[in-house]
């Protein structure tokens, strides 16, 4: 009978949630995660169904479509968003005690709860299982969590432990430190990190800045108060920080694209807990518990633009071309194609190896407002398409040696030789270790067949610079996005000297020209 009771108890409360749910500001869709709980549907006394919901949604995070939900002691939740208008849960795991944080990286979710922190396989998303329980041995449950690269950082009110997780089935710890100051008035109630750089919201402390790119050598790099005082959260968007004040019931927008020094840009009223984002769409926690759904179009930054030749807001029908060049950059070669592209105005994608005694040059390719892509620290067809561990190894030396040179973060990727001809499943499973680590990769439409080794044998070198800008020009076929490879290791003069031609011929044929982050 008290089984019975409280059930139907259960079942009331959820109706009335539903008759008297309202949107929690004019700015947010209100959706309310929907879904059957466990899988069932429920029917009240009144013959209306409707789809169950937890009695409290605390956190998600998003991947391919998917929002996996925490919900306290109703467990975890995949909820498919693929149409924002009609979410629906697809799957339920329970454990046996409340969990609220959530990190995901892979196909790993984590749950660090009170007092185990929970390793879920979600590669098969409709049938998550939960395959480690790590005991936590703390005194302090976390209030926050974030992933990082293949790092997980968890901050409990006073100190920050951070995990490895090159093996994600098993993470380990690293390390763990405390942030108290003298006074002790430091309480962290969350944590960012982006590129080994961490915001720590500490209330009326504001937000902490902190390097941890030597874990033993934890270097405080600043802090930023907010308008109100009083700093409860953080979340990276974009090149923004999303800053919840409490006393103010805002969100303030941060551009930190110089991640240290951190610039107010304005606010969100009435919003508080954005507890992710999708491209412009944030997940809030409305006052009834339900994740709800809110567009940040209207507060994005409009794009910087650095030259008359890219054109925003773009026509809808503009033709696009993306001149890509890789393998660089060299002494001979690459500084003649700088001097072409700021000739005609145009912006390019590199995508550099690393080289040496060639710093200016990495230098000069930022400086002028191209954009710089990984290709792989090692170019090594067989070490990278033969393990996809070596890849990841590969991808983020690569990824850390550009940083380390530039303080560039690269967000691009090409495949040394590109996807095509290679299994599905072997580039499946590096996409995936490229989403992880924060890149989209690219392939091409057309090429200038540079590497072609018996060029020479198509006539002398006018020719042959003709030969391949037409490669490129006579194949474009009106493709509204023309993405265009060369090379410019050293000896690929013929492609330096076709590069006006092709620049020319394009923009006859109405192309304009843009860097691939823009895609």
């Amino acid at each position: 009978m008290t089984k019975l009771f409280k059930k139907v108890s259960f079942f009331l409360s959820m109706l009335l949630i539903l008759l008297f749910y309202y949107p929690i500001s004019d700015n947010v869709i209100a959706e309310a995660i929907g879904g059957e709980l466990q899988n069932t549907v429920l029917q009240s006394s009144f013959g209306m169904e409707f789809q169950a919901f937890p009695a409290q949604t605390i956190n998600a995070v998003i991947k391919d479509k998917l929002a996996f939900v925490t919900a306290g002691i109703n467990g975890l939740m995949a909820v498919d968003i693929s149409d924002k208008a009609k979410l629906r849960q697809t799957a339920y795991l329970g454990f046996a005690e409340n969990v609220s944080l959530i990190g995901i990286y892979g196909s790993h979710i984590y749950l660090p709860a009170r007092n185990n922190l929970y390793v879920v396989d979600a590669s098969d998303p409709l049938h998550p299982s939960c395959i480690l329980e790590i005991p936590m041995n703390s005194e302090k449950a976390a209030v926050s969590m974030a992933i990082d690269s293949n790092r997980m950082y968890l901050a409990d009110d006073k100190s920050i432990s951070i995990y490895l997780l090159d093996n994600p089935a098993v993470p380990l710890l690293l390390t763990s430190f405390s942030l108290d100051n003298q006074d002790g008035t430091i309480e962290i109630s969350d944590i960012a990190v982006r590129n080994e750089t961490a915001y720590v919201a500490c209330g009326q402390n504001g937000i902490g800045i902190y390097n941890f790119s030597d874990v033993n050598n934890i270097v405080n790099k600043g802090q930023y108060i907010s308008s109100g005082g009083y700093s409860t959260g953080v979340y990276f968007w974009g090149n923004n920080a999303l800053v919840s004040v409490a006393d103010k019931n805002i969100v303030e927008i941060l551009n930190v694209s110089d991640v240290e020094k951190p610039e107010f840009t304005g606010a969100i009223n009435s919003i508080q807990s954005i507890i992710c984002t999708e491209d412009n769409t944030a997940y809030v926690v409305n006052d009834l518990g339900c994740l709800s759904i809110a567009d940040l179009s209207p507060y994005a930054p409009p794009p910087v633009v650095k030259d008359d030749n890219i054109i925003e807001p773009r026509d809808k029908n503009q033709k696009v071309a993306y001149i890509t060049i890789d393998d660089g950059p060299s002494r001979s070669i690459t500084p003649m194609n700088l001097d072409t592209l700021k000739k005609y105005g145009v912006k390019a994608t590199f995508f550099v190896l690393p080289r040496t005694g060639v710093e200016d040059i990495y230098k000069r390719i930022i400086d002028e407002g191209h954009v710089i892509g990984n290709h792989s620290y090692s170019h090594d067809y067989d070490y990278l398409y033969g393990s996809t561990d070596n890849f990841k190894k590969d991808v983020l030396k690569a990824k850390q040696l550009i940083y380390k040179k530039l303080e560039y973060t690269s967000t691009v990727f090409r495949f040394p030789g590109g996807t095509m001809g290679r299994s599905k499943s072997n580039i499946k499973a590096r996409a995936d270790i490229l989403s992880d680590l924060g890149y989209r990769y690219f392939d091409w439409d057309v090429s200038t067949a540079d590497t072609d080794p018996n060029l020479k044998k198509y006539g002398n070198e006018e020719q042959i610079v003709n030969l391949l800008a037409n490669n490129v020009i006579k194949n474009a076929k009106e493709r509204k996005k023309l993405i265009i490879l060369m090379h410019d290791s050293a000896g690929k003069l013929y492609s330096a000297k076709a590069l006006p031609k092709i620049i020319e011929g394009l923009e006859k044929q109405g192309y304009v020209f843009d860097v691939l982050t823009n895609y």
